[in-house]
């Protein structure tokens, strides 16, 4: 786990993450603790064991691992690891149980994943926090985003984001079920918002959520007023 090495960008000095010497420390440890190829992992539970898959940019987080590791107070680094998460700040995903936790870095294959002697040797590390900077101040934003990369999400990326967006609302939908819906149907038009190419996957969940709950909403009212009054 300790060989090799990750990629900042400099625009990291410019971002909230680096205003804040805590939440930097944080993040590079998270960035450190990332695997760079598929492991597996054995992990004792009770008095039991199981073997854990890590795949590329995932580590399995413990707080009291962490807190010896990163001498900060483990409620500090919980509420920070929150904020990673949320969707100002959209650095991680995490998956989690009542046994373990596995914390994913959004965009390690783009970013950090080891590239060929033939391909550029360093690609920068952004996150969605540190925006595409281009020396030339004169282009403009849409170009910038235009050479992002999309990389389409894991199932376990769009079940854990559903998970948390449908428990943000208080609905009833199985985030599973929902995310092997979303999955399914996006890719199969090629990850495509109408005929522009996606550029914010958790965007698309969110309006995904919403819609759903709202034909719900409406079925439910339209079966209401089908009841016969003699019945009511």
């Amino acid at each position: 786990m300790n060989e090799g090495y990750i990629k900042l960008h400099r625009q990291l000095i410019e971002s909230q993450v680096f205003a804040n010497q805590t939440a930097l420390k944080i993040w590079v440890w998270c960035l450190l603790k990332a695997s760079r190829k598929e492991r597996f992992f054995p992990l004792k539970i009770g008095k039991g064991s199981t073997t854990i898959k890590i795949l590329p940019g995932q580590f399995i987080f413990g707080r009291f691992k962490a807190e010896e590791e990163l001498n900060i107070d483990g409620s500090t680094i919980y509420r920070w690891l929150q904020k990673f998460k949320s969707e100002e700040f959209s650095m991680i995903t995490v998956e989690a149980n009542n046994q373990y936790s596995i914390i994913s870095i959004c965009n390690w294959t783009s970013y950090q994943a080891e590239k060929s002697d033939s391909e550029q040797p360093m690609i920068n590390q952004r996150t969605r926090l540190e925006p595409d900077m281009n020396t030339d101040n004169t282009v403009n934003t849409v170009k910038k985003k235009e050479r992002v990369k999309f990389t389409p999400p894991s199932l376990l990326e769009i079940e854990t984001y559903f998970s948390e967006k449908i428990k943000e609302k208080g609905l009833s939908m199985d985030p599973k079920i929902e995310a092997e819906k979303f999955d399914a149907h996006y890719g199969s038009i090629n990850w495509k918002v109408g005929s522009n190419k996606m550029t914010d996957w958790r965007k698309s969940i969110s309006g995904w959520v919403t819609r759903n709950n709202k034909e719900q909403s409406k079925q439910k009212q339209e079966i209401k007023l089908n009841i016969n009054p003699t019945w009511q």
